[in-house]
């Protein structure tokens, strides 16, 4: 009858420290293993290792610390567009009023003039030449002026069509070279729109073509040449020198005028600058 007693204080001791050891041993001693896990690489305790936020005190000791810091850089990326933005805008269109308002003298507008002048007139008047002498055998030939009037307007004709071509073509370029013939180019001079727009084939047309061609180089010869067809060549004469006093004026006209404008920089509203 004494053996019984034994038996159930055995299994109640097993039984309670069993049941209290064993959920112990998983959380308690695993838990208190968690101080010990910093020796062991491999747990999860290494995420609380990877931030740096112990780490960072021992930044500022680095000079990396106060280098980081890109502040003073980063203003600079604002300050770029700012900057590039109004010149575009204002800046490039404002570049052309320099040139446009340094105006050129009269010396080397008349130097260009002459260049530009001696340029065509030596390629004009050899082509004349063959023409005047093909027309001079044609009206010995056919014994009738109207081979010799065929090749006074064919002498004009081709003139023209020279120095067309060669004020057409220079004057037109894109650029720095714009509103420029070899004559200016060469004395530092060229021919500037007073919109500030670059010069086309038109202001070309009415400043060269129309003005300096026609009506103050053509004009004169044309009226002397047809006083001299009605039987006046006196008065032709005449008529032709008071229209060439106003040519001989309108290049002179720069030197008293505010802009330094010739008339057919009026007709064709433009200034003769430096550039």
């Amino acid at each position: 009858m004494t053996t019984p007693p034994p038996r159930r204080e055995a299994t109640d001791q097993p039984g309670g420290p069993q049941s209290h050891v064993a959920p112990q041993s998983p959380n308690g001693p695993q838990s208190a293993a968690g101080p010990q896990s910093p020796l062991a690489p491999p747990p999860s305790p290494a995420a609380p290792q990877d931030p740096a936020a112990p780490q960072s005190p021992a930044g500022p000791e680095r000079p990396g610390a106060p280098q980081s810091p890109a502040g003073p850089q980063s203003p600079g990326a604002p300050s770029a567009p700012g900057y590039s933005g109004p010149v575009p805008a204002g800046g490039w269109q404002t570049a052309a009023a320099p040139s446009s308002g340094a105006l050129a003298d009269w010396g080397p507008r008349l130097g260009a003039t002459l260049l530009d002048a001696l340029l065509w007139f030596i390629v004009s008047f050899l082509i004349g030449i063959v023409v005047t002498i093909a027309s001079g055998f044609g009206t010995v030939a056919t014994g009738s002026q109207g081979v010799a009037t065929a090749g006074a307007v064919a002498n004009f004709l081709i003139g023209f069509a020279l120095y067309a071509a060669y004020t057409g073509l220079l004057m037109v370029r894109p650029g720095a070279r714009n509103g420029q013939t070899l004559g200016k180019q060469l004395l530092g001079i060229r021919v500037a729109r007073k919109d500030g727009r670059p010069v086309k084939l038109g202001t070309v047309a009415v400043r060269h073509w129309l003005m300096k061609y026609i009506v103050f180089g053509y004009v004169p010869l044309i009226v002397l040449y047809a006083f001299t067809l009605s039987n006046a060549a006196g008065v032709g004469a005449l008529v032709m020198a008071l229209l060439y006093l106003v040519t001989l004026l309108n290049y002179l006209w720069p030197l008293w005028d505010k802009e330094n404008r010739a008339f057919h920089d009026m007709a064709a509203s433009t200034r003769v600058v430096r550039g």
